[in-house]
């Protein structure tokens, strides 16, 4: 007998959490079950008929799809097949592979129930979603995957994608998703480097839930709890303080925000892009608007030295919170690095979010002929590409608000009559 089939047995049916009992479902006997996976005896074709349909049947109960044939409890070659089908998942991931490459070998995984395969291509399919900005398609993914994950019972790697989902959904501000997540994730039984790890990366994103949904003085009452653990490094209190001053600042306590942050800020190995946003925030707050601005200028730098196509969308996000606090005066600065960015990356969609929010901020302030250079790099755009570029109507609408309001109508006529000819 092959002792491989055996351990195949034995394998779907801890898979699906049965007992010998209930993988026989009546149609054998409990003691025929314990004798196939001891190996004592041999696996026909007529108890593996039997077998596969009973834990097929189970499977679709349980709400898994679970594809058993003969020839999966049967057959020689399954571990040839998954070990074939990891060798050339692992390819794909050194070689940077796309979703519909992930797709093709997810088909192969599900054929030959490689379980622990799927969620891995599912988790590799979640971090490209993530990576192109797709949150929701990411998410998603990172779901299928904490399901297989928590089926194959692999509690490291089910971990590590319920704290990315935790991660998503608070990006996407929902956090009611991100707090149910949370309560999933349960540490125990994980090496203690490993529960160290997951900890930190936990309480963060325990503490974004808290102060998002303006529950300061639970985040407070954690912080205070933090701050005192052994199980954390004196950096990685420092960013748990970095909440602390943000609570501060929901709280209008401005000036405790600045001793908290400035202290963070001034320290060696805890300086982030968020420390010196918030710190330029309560400055701002304080009227202290020279303080603000070399912290702008601070965040700005900090972004530029680890610079990447994503730096576009945070400060964006930077820049649209000080609208929030009546501060949008202050974020030109943002706009400009992020229109920088924007054309470093050839990122298009971000481009119009800036000129849009620069125009309603001049408008605003009653300074709108200071959006004269802005208005000119738009009609550069328009003109070199020939109007074939995105969201052309966006702009020529935009532009046309511009010169309307600023009485420019000569120049918005000459320019439409350029455009024309260009196109």
């Amino acid at each position: 007998m092959n002792n491989g089939n055996c351990h195949i047995i034995k394998k779907y049916r801890k898979l699906l959490n049965i007992s010998q009992k209930e993988a026989a479902c009546g149609r054998l006997s409990h003691s025929m079950i314990s004798l196939i996976e001891s190996g004592k005896v041999q696996l026909t074709t007529v108890t593996a008929m039997i077998l596969s349909d009973n834990f097929n049947k189970i499977a679709a109960e349980k709400g898994i799809e679970l594809n058993l044939t003969l020839k999966d409890l049967l057959g020689n070659g399954r571990q040839d097949y998954e070990r074939d089908l990891k060798n050339t998942f692992i390819s794909l991931v050194e070689d940077g592979g796309s979703n519909a490459d992930y797709d093709r070998l997810l088909v192969k995984a599900k054929k030959h129930n490689c379980f622990e395969l799927i969620a891995e291509i599912e988790k590799a399919k979640g971090d490209n979603f993530a990576l192109a900005d797709n949150l929701h398609e990411a998410a998603k993914a990172y779901e299928k995957a904490y399901e297989y994950f928590k089926l194959t019972q692999n509690h490291k790697c089910e971990v590590e994608v319920l704290l990315l989902l935790v991660k998503l959904y608070n990006e996407l501000s929902q956090f009611d998703k991100a707090e149910n997540y949370l309560e999933k994730i349960k540490l125990d039984g994980l090496k203690k480097s490993l529960i160290n790890s997951f900890l930190f990366q936990y309480n963060i994103e325990l503490l974004k839930v808290l102060v998002s949904t303006k529950r300061n003085s639970e985040g407070l009452k954690i912080i205070e709890s933090l701050s005192k653990s052994r199980k954390f490094t004196n950096a990685q209190k420092k960013k748990f303080l970095l909440f602390k001053g943000i609570i501060y600042i929901d709280e209008k306590n401005y000036s405790g925000a600045v001793n908290v942050l400035k202290s963070l800020a001034l320290t060696s190995g805890t300086s982030h892009y968020l420390v010196y946003h918030k710190l330029a925030m309560a400055y701002f707050l304080l009227d202290k608007s020279n303080e603000g601005l070399n912290y702008i200028k601070h965040c700005i730098n900090y972004l530029s030295m680890n610079c990447n196509e994503k730096n576009t969308k945070i400060i964006i996000k930077l820049a649209e919170e000080f609208g929030k606090y009546g501060i949008e005066k202050y974020s030109i600065k943002y706009f400009d690095f992020a229109l920088t960015n924007c054309q470093l990356y050839k990122q298009q969609k971000y481009k119009l979010t800036c000129y849009r929010s620069l125009f309603n901020i001049f408008l605003q302030g009653r300074e709108l002929n200071l959006f004269q250079k802005y208005a000119l790099q738009i009609e550069k755009c328009l003109l070199e590409s020939k109007g074939n570029c995105q969201h052309l109507t966006e702009y020529v609408i935009l532009l046309i608000k511009y010169y309307l309001k600023t009485s420019k109508e000569d120049v918005l006529e000459r320019f439409i009559e350029t455009l024309e000819k260009a196109i």
